[in-house]
């Protein structure tokens, strides 16, 4: 079989999902020879001289049985994205197919948590106003991205019940808690009905009225699906 030598060159020391970084494929002179280290590059062949970005998984995303790439990137603007290169049997090239907006991509984990037999990835993304939570989006086979409730750390993939389907575990907010904007009230100041609190507080009643004060602790939590793909339900273990 053809060994495959992927390298990616001028990473960043600090951020991993920082675009604008190299992606070099070699291959072996002579496929042949299990023991050859003699390389050659064929980044241009393949299409991957235009790639511009940061790649953080290589797996099947289309269910062609083929390696893709999700990769961190910049559109037109200079706005963070993340994009996906699928590999063109028929041109035998990577090409850019798919992009989704997500500014602040932090990483993915790749998996098929919808139960469906095809590969799917769960997204983390910085939250706008709290650097206590991550932002989480699944995006599936097809390429649509869903929404997931924001968690108060990365989540782990875990087979729990041994049947080889991974549900998420992690910290996922409270359901009180307050995720709004910097317009929402600040810690102890005062808040009424359709008041909104800063991050990590609720409208909690005290004696003399209601402030906003720091929510119940997050606990650790299982998500797994509800019988619809992106349908996703939080449950305490």
């Amino acid at each position: 079989r053809r060994r495959q030598v992927l390298e990616c060159l001028h990473m960043p020391v600090n951020d991993r999902t920082d675009p604008g970084h190299d992606l070099v494929l070699r291959l072996p002179v002579n496929p042949y020879v299990p023991t050859s280290t003699v390389l050659r590059d064929v980044t241009a062949n393949v299409g991957l001289s235009r790639f511009n970005a940061t790649p953080l998984a290589f797996a099947d995303y289309d269910g062609d049985s083929l390696i893709d790439i999700l990769a961190a990137s910049l559109d037109g603007n200079g706005n963070q994205q993340l994009a996906a290169w699928l590999w063109r049997p028929d041109v035998l090239r990577f090409e850019e197919r798919s992009t989704w907006p997500m500014s602040g991509l932090l990483g993915l984990i790749p998996g098929d948590y919808d139960y469906n037999g095809a590969l799917d990835a769960v997204v983390f993304e910085a939250h706008p106003y709290c650097s206590s939570l991550v932002n989480m989006r699944l995006c599936n086979h097809s390429f649509h991205c869903t929404p997931l409730p924001p968690a108060s750390e990365q989540p782990t993939p875990v087979d729990v019940d041994g049947g080889k389907s991974f549900a998420l575990l992690a910290g996922f907010a409270n359901a009180t808690e307050e995720t709004g904007g910097p317009s929402c009230g600040m810690l102890n100041e005062r808040c009424g009905v359709g008041d909104c609190c800063g991050c990590g507080l609720t409208c909690t009643a005290v004696v003399g009225g209601t402030r906003c004060l720091p929510a119940p602790t997050s606990t650790a939590a299982l998500m797994r699906p509800r019988g619809q793909a992106g349908d996703f339900a939080v449950a305490t273990p």
